[in-house]
């Protein structure tokens, strides 16, 4: 299994989530503008960005660059149901989120995240 995390990032009186998922010695990551307790009442448009660094599995605080401050909201392991490169099919075991999460990518940058809560 890998690590997880969703982080609350604000920043300019904006605030979004930080879907991060292990994968090769990274954290691939997609910014959600919804948070994860809204998840599963219908597909969420997020954009993938760029890959974090491992740090931030654990981190929480201010960013440098004035680029605002993030904290933790849920964090655990998951496991890869299935993995094409454009759809993610994942089962969360977190601390405070556990289900099925898709990611399917739309076009460019944008995806369609769905979850199923358990």
């Amino acid at each position: 299994m890998a690590g997880f995390v969703i982080q609350q990032h604000s920043w300019e009186q904006q605030v979004h989530w930080d879907l991060m998922l292990e994968s090769a010695g990274k954290l691939a990551t997609w910014q959600v503008p919804v948070e994860p307790a809204m998840w599963g009442a219908e597909p969420v448009i997020c954009r993938h960005i760029f890959h974090h660094r491992l740090i931030y599995l654990t981190y929480q605080g201010e960013l440098t660059d004035n680029r605002g401050w993030v904290q933790i909201a849920a964090a655990g392991e998951y496991q890869t149901e299935e993995f094409t490169g454009n759809y993610w099919r994942l089962h969360l075991n977190g601390d405070k989120i556990k289900g099925v999460l898709e990611l399917q990518r739309l076009a460019g940058d944008q995806w369609q995240l769905s979850f199923t809560g358990e």
